[in-house]
């Protein structure tokens, strides 16, 4: 990932000029994310990624709970974490933790947006599943080859050239619902991948790219599961990796089994 560790910023005392909040919804959420922020709860808090700007932020303390709770994209959470304590937390505590992440372009007041789409849920990965790469190149085909060099160099110009935003869009936007998924088909090929990148290059320090470049490699053979970027924090740590429902097909489940998605695309 893009230097996480120098990322991650925890936001202090809330201060400057009051915030005019606008109505709520129904269950007293009364701000929303903007399309380009994507958000996610973790043991410690919260934890913001402004996909335009490719860089992480992060909120905690106490009563950061309840803040959390009113914020349209993170009341369903698969981590609330909510603090007893938190339900007498009054609307002005609320806006005075929450007057920072506005003026950092973070959160929006009012709850009328819908939840971005890159925000959507992803099954915990399937520990049942083992993971081994196989060094047993048989399989492997000239055309597999030529499919792993186009992929990584896309992977490349897009990681240069693009946004996280940017690229979690277009990689949605290429994406064919409607094709189904073969399990089988998917691990053949994700094993493929993994023998010819153990001929290039590590995966240490290059997750991003990596899991980028097997959606591009698995997307010339029509299979589309999704590209994740998870978090967690004490300390903070970013990391990618490639799903589809339960199953990761690059990594060891269990190395990112620890992190909270905070983008699917």
């Amino acid at each position: 990932m893009r230097a996480p560790e120098d990322s991650l910023q925890v936001f202090g005392q809330a201060c400057g000029d009051e915030l005019s909040l606008q109505c709520s919804d129904a269950r007293g959420r009364c701000y929303h994310l903007p399309p380009h922020v994507c958000a996610c709860r973790t043991e410690s808090g919260v934890v913001f990624l402004d996909t335009r700007r490719d860089r992480y932020f992060g909120v905690g303390g106490q009563h950061v709970a309840q803040l959390a709770d009113r914020v349209v994209g993170l009341l369903d959470s698969a981590h609330p974490h909510r603090d007893p304590h938190d339900q007498a937390v009054s609307i002005e505590r609320v806006k005075e933790m929450a007057r920072p992440l506005v003026k950092a372009g973070l959160l929006c007041p009012g709850s009328h947006e819908r939840v971005p789409r890159n925000l959507r849920s992803i099954p915990p990965p399937d520990m049942e599943r083992p993971y081994s790469v196989c060094q047993d190149d048989r399989s492997l085909r000239a055309i597999d080859l030529v499919n792993f060099l186009n992929a990584c160099v896309k992977a490349s110009w897009y990681l240069r050239c693009f946004s996280l935003g940017s690229i979690a869009a277009r990689v949605s936007e290429a994406r064919r619902e409607g094709d189904g998924f073969d399990v089988g088909r998917a691990l053949q090929l994700a094993h493929r991948f993994q023998i010819l990148r153990s001929w290039t290059f590590t995966e240490k320090d290059q997750c991003l790219f990596s899991a980028l470049s097997l959606i591009f490699f698995l997307k010339h053979y029509g299979c589309f599961p999704y590209f994740v970027i998870g978090v967690k924090t004490a300390p903070f740590a970013a990391h990618s990796w490639v799903q589809r429902n339960g199953l990761v097909l690059d990594v060891n489940p269990a190395s990112v089994v620890h992190f909270v998605p905070i983008l699917v695309a």
